[in-house]
């Protein structure tokens, strides 16, 4: 009986541990790095997530290469965030993000046009604006919450950013958003070519994405764990580095460095000279 109810316990515990790490996003995560940590039933739960965000994850980027070749054609001028432009530096393959819907951003002078070609290609808002964002929009459907995070018909939500961070919403000022822009980038994924932002800022937003959830209440653990991996793999790159300190003012680095010591902190992650620096001041 004293072996059933352990048997029963450490089921339960796994159990939790499994839902823990969907709402945080980490199962596709721990599945990649911990193959053979887990039971078969587990294996087999865990596998069955990963086909059908597969799917999930085909859908996602049809729709991003949709609405980038639209903007494309009208002219307007966007950046990608998170998601693909996370891989390979965060994450060694974007489909273990569990990636929840698409970010764009665009200048503020060119969103309400951003916003109408998204119109055009069928998606409608369904929720509140926020401070940095418009509206989220989806596409029409029919489809309702069955408490699987890895549905192959979980909607898709577009979110276009105006802004990367409130300064007067936070309460703390960074300075040196609109640099971001004018140092944009390009990098290719599934053969297209995509804007995105320059390293060291796609870091600092990173950062101060991972922040700006942990002040609210609604942090994702899987934030931290790519901050951690991104720590780890530039340890040892003085050239990024030199870079970050040079292209980053002061403020923005002081809110990048709380980010960097908590993430290294849970995860383990070696930081290169420069990064503790920052921290210890």
């Amino acid at each position: 009986a004293l072996r059933l109810v352990f048997v029963i316990a450490r089921l339960d515990a796994l159990a939790r541990l499994l839902e823990f790490c969907d709402k945080a996003q980490l199962t596709l995560i721990l599945h990649r790095l911990c193959p053979d940590a887990l039971p078969p039933w587990a294996e087999c739960r865990v596998r069955q997530n990963l086909l059908d965000y597969s799917v999930r994850f085909a859908r996602l980027k049809r729709f991003l290469f949709e609405i980038a070749a639209a903007f494309e054609t009208r002219g307007i001028d966007y950046i990608v965030l998170k998601g693909l432009a996370h891989s390979p530096d965060f994450t060694p393959d974007p489909l273990l993000r569990a990636q929840g819907d698409i970010d764009l951003w665009c200048e503020p002078a060119a969103i309400e046009t951003a916003r109408g070609v998204v119109l055009d290609l069928g998606f409608r808002p369904f929720a509140p604006a926020e401070r940095r964002h418009l509206p989220p929009m989806i596409r029409e459907t029919h489809w309702q919450w069955r408490g699987d995070y890895f549905a192959p018909d979980l909607p898709i939500p577009v979110e276009l950013h105006h802004q990367l961070w409130d300064d007067e919403f936070e309460s703390l000022p960074i300075g040196g958003e609109e640099a971001f822009w004018s140092r944009r980038t390009t990098a290719i994924y599934d053969g297209r070519p995509l804007p995105v932002l320059a390293r060291p800022d796609n870091l600092a937003f990173a950062a101060l994405h991972f922040l700006m959830h942990l002040l609210h209440g609604d942090l994702r653990l899987q934030r931290a764990w790519e901050i951690a991996r991104f720590l780890h793999t530039f340890s040892r790159d003085d050239a990024f580095w030199s870079a970050w300190r040079r292209e980053h003012p002061q403020a923005l680095r002081r809110l990048e460095a709380i980010a960097f010591q908590l993430c290294a902190d849970w995860f383990g992650a070696d930081l290169a000279e420069t990064a503790a620096e920052e921290i210890a001041r």
